[in-house]
């Protein structure tokens, strides 16, 4: 089962953004070849929908892949897959306390492994996608996932803009983040926790009502110096705008604001 994402590239830079995140599960309406499938107990193949019956969730997933939601409709296969992205969302929920939702789905080493990419329910399926796997370790399944790239975001903007803040105060700004790593499985209570743990792509947009050119080459220099104390890893955008749309540049329309017409500045700073 593929994966569809639409990601969008940072005015041909490495600056990429998660975007609508989808999947095509219509092209399994048969069985695979017994090779490419495991019989193992306990492996995707061999499970099957609690009760025998679809829960609303499975039936909603169906109906976004345009297929049967009646499960008699169903071929084996795909009856255990949807039973598989059920469990593997299950086992999300109960690690985090978090309701998500089904964006995709990924067959991976022929049943050992799976993948689901999901997003917060109360979160954007267009920016907050992450990815769950799960694989056969001894004969148990094992899971990873990179949730808290998606969980830390809010929290390493605020972040990043108190450190620009504490730079130039006067400075007015908006700063739209992608979290490539992190290595903590909580989110830190307050910023500073973040420090040196998270390794991200950002853009910074600055208003040419609150800086000169001059004034954001000296913000520029002084931010460099300061990722690279903290350490904040990553790439860094500094963007100096033509007029002052920060107040509506969000995560869903930032690419209207990197055509080179919007802006008058733009300087990269990249941190190890």
């Amino acid at each position: 089962m593929s994966v569809r994402r639409v990601t969008a590239i940072l005015a041909c830079t490495v600056f990429l953004m998660i975007g609508a995140c989808g999947t095509d599960m219509s092209n399994q309406n048969s069985e695979p070849a017994a090779s490419s499938r495991t019989e193992q107990a306990g492996s995707p193949a061999d499970t099957q929908s609690s009760a025998g019956s679809l829960n609303a969730r499975q039936i909603r997933i169906l109906r976004d892949e345009h297929m049967p939601t009646d499960e008699s409709a169903l071929s084996d296969y795909q009856k255990k897959t949807v039973a598989a992205i059920e469990e593997i969302l299950v086992h999300a929920e109960q690690k985090y306390e978090t309701s998500f939702s089904y964006a995709g789905y990924e067959t991976l080493g022929g049943g050992e492994k799976g993948a689901v990419i999901a997003y917060p329910t109360a979160g954007s399926r267009a920016s907050d996608c992450f990815r769950i796997e799960r694989r056969l370790e001894n004969g148990e399944w094992a899971y990873t996932d990179n949730y808290m790239t998606v969980a830390a975001r809010a929290l390493y903007q605020t972040y990043l803009a108190d450190g620009l803040k504490a730079l130039n105060p006067d400075a007015r700004f908006t700063v739209i983040s992608l979290l490539d790593k992190t290595d903590f499985d909580t989110v830190p209570a307050d910023p500073n926790g973040l420090k040196g743990r998270v390794t991200a792509t950002t853009a910074v947009f600055v208003s040419p009502d609150s800086v000169s050119e001059e004034a954001f080459g000296r913000l520029v220099a002084d931010f460099r110096a300061w990722v690279n104390a903290e350490p904040a890893k990553g790439v860094y955008h500094m963007i100096l705008l033509r007029q002052d749309d920060t107040a509506a540049i969000t995560a869903a329309n930032y690419e209207d604001y990197l055509h080179d017409t919007r802006y008058s500045k733009r300087e990269k700073i990249y941190v190890n």
